[in-house]
């Protein structure tokens, strides 16, 4: 029992010594010591050279991708700034046209989708508009400008609940902006339905985007959220100043309308679209 315990022992031994050494000679540096050993040592050194590089092909091809969509991006705002130039003169074909280019070069531009849309809009094309409003919003939910621009589509088109929505996102988006407040206001101050409308709330919107921006027409629209609530000669007050302002600007094209809106209140009359 002795003897065959003892051999065994050996037999193990044996086996954990050969592997031992085997082990050790696939770490020695001498050329050809060990021939699978080195088959091995440069499969393994293959496969770690392949992965660098590939990874290294990876990261430049990310790098070039980037690099390109930054200068697409670049362009096509160029592109959409000339575009804005024809938008101010009133050319809104020309504009259209440039917005388009703009987009060719870079489909995923919010901002020449947004500007298309106000285009289309002030062409009367408020289908193509509102598809324009709905695209920049699907690939930037943040963008407040373009849920500001869709409100007024929506407002025009009388369809109230979803522009106050649409304002409501837009004030929430961008704790400055002044144009969705202006135009939230106006909505609950003047709107035909008296069961949207909204004095007190109108005046708080309405002081906010004055606050924001002290301009003429955002003081109109807080005369009629004064005279909406009821007071009267803070409407009259503020319509007076609203003028005032008009007048030292040289912007004449709304005096007409802010006179009657003058006239109404100092009868104690609010004003609705």
């Amino acid at each position: 029992m002795i003897r065959v315990w003892s051999k065994f022992l050996l037999t193990v031994f044996a086996g954990l010594f050969l592997s031992s050494c085997a082990e050790m000679a696939c770490f020695d540096p001498t050329p050809g010591y060990n021939l699978e050993c080195s088959r091995a040592r440069a499969d393994k050194a293959n496969k770690r050279h392949k992965e660098y590089f590939q990874q290294q092909q990876a990261d430049w091809s990310a790098s070039a991708n980037r690099q390109a969509r930054e200068n697409a991006a670049k362009e096509s705002n160029a592109i959409v700034e000339r575009g804005k130039v024809y938008y101010d003169q009133g050319q809104y074909e020309q504009a259209i046209a440039e917005f388009d280019n703009a987009i060719g070069v870079n489909s995923q531009s919010v901002w020449a989708y947004s500007f298309r849309g106000e285009a289309y809009k002030n062409l009367g094309r408020f289908d193509r508009a509102l598809a324009d409003f709905d695209k920049a919003l699907t690939l930037d939910s943040t963008y407040a400008y373009a849920y500001w621009a869709r409100g007024e589509l929506y407002h025009f088109m009388k369809n109230y609940s979803r522009a106050l929505a649409d304002y409501t996102q837009a004030i929430s988006r961008n704790a400055n902006d002044a144009l969705a407040r202006n135009g939230k206001a106006w909505l609950l101050a003047t709107v035909s339905d008296a069961s949207i409308r909204n004095g007190s709330e109108a005046v708080r919107l309405a002081a906010e985007a004055v606050r924001l921006n002290d301009h003429a027409y955002y003081r109109d629209t807080l005369a009629a959220a004064y005279a909406e609530s009821g007071q009267f000669s803070k409407a009259v007050e503020e319509m007076k100043k609203a003028i005032q302002m008009l007048r030292a600007s040289g912007d004449t094209a709304m005096m007409a309308e802010f006179e009657n809106h003058m006239r109404l209140f100092e009868q104690r009359r609010p004003y609705h679209e």
